[in-house]
């Protein structure tokens, strides 16, 4: 089945469009009991903008990519508050041929294209269904261990976090993550957001513990376009990448120990 409908796929070209909603379950300011109600409405209000992110997914046969679209400020200008000392994930290209994907990074201010493998989700499939639009979708359901990198950025962010003055949100370690999917054999193809796919159908819902993630749109065509993917000499691998995040935040901590 799942040969059948990537052979099939090779033909299919097309785009969809995702929102992204993150959860606010560990915001503690929502959480006490004696807050006035104006104000936790309000706050929750704020929080809903912050928290919800749009994205759109262009896929050519084996190939696809996944990016933000930027949002505007009243002035018209491109606004963009996320910030990291270890990266912010702008894009994944993935190719599923090869099982590799090129994960386009804002490194204070610079941009890297990271390139990586595609995540080797054992997906159990189910029987239960539901319409998401006009799409009949099945539901499918795999477990996504804890990463090397997930267990050493806790502990950095763990022992960064005990060092601050006040404490707003809560910190939990991580555990493995059970995704749950919709995807849809009307657009049979392996795609799906960020570095997720590999089911027999679009995945247009998914739901990983912290956001959810749903399809608003999905334009189809026989037609074959071409996903582009960034240029070969200005790719590097993790390792590379993370040795050069790791240099950089030595500079900008030696950079707040000698600032007046």
């Amino acid at each position: 089945m799942f040969n059948a409908a990537f052979v099939y796929a090779q033909a299919i070209s097309g785009m969809a469009e995702y929102t992204v909603k993150e959860s606010s379950e560990g915001i503690e300011a929502l959480n006490d009991p004696d807050m006035d109600p104006a104000m936790k409405k309000f706050i929750e209000e704020k929080l809903n903008d912050k928290l919800t992110s749009y994205y759109t997914l262009t896929f050519s046969g084996s190939r696809s990519k996944f990016a933000e679209q930027k949002k505007l400020d009243p002035a018209g200008g491109e606004v963009d508050l996320s910030w990291s000392p270890y990266g912010i994930d702008i894009a994944f290209y993935k190719e599923l041929v090869l099982k590799e994907q090129i994960i386009e990074k804002d490194l204070m201010g610079k941009t890297f294209y990271v390139k990586d493998s595609i995540p080797g989700l054992k997906w159990q499939l189910f029987d239960e269904t539901k319409n998401i639009g006009s799409f009949k979708c099945k539901k499918a359901i795999a477990v996504l261990p804890v990463s090397e990198e997930e267990k050493l950025a806790f502990e950095e962010e763990k022992a960064a976090y005990e060092q601050m003055p006040t404490q707003f949100f809560s910190l939990e370690e991580p555990t493995p993550t059970t995704l749950i999917a919709w995807y849809s054999t009307d657009v049979p193809v392996m795609h799906g957001p960020f570095e997720y796919g590999g089911l027999p159908g679009l995945i247009l819902e998914l739901n990983d513990g912290s956001r959810t993630i749903l399809c608003s749109k999905v334009v189809v065509s026989q037609k074959q376009n071409e996903v582009e993917f960034p240029a070969k000499k200005k790719v590097v691998s993790t390792e590379e990448f993370e040795q050069i995040a790791e240099e950089k935040l030595k500079e900008l901590e030696n950079q707040q120990k000698t600032a007046p």
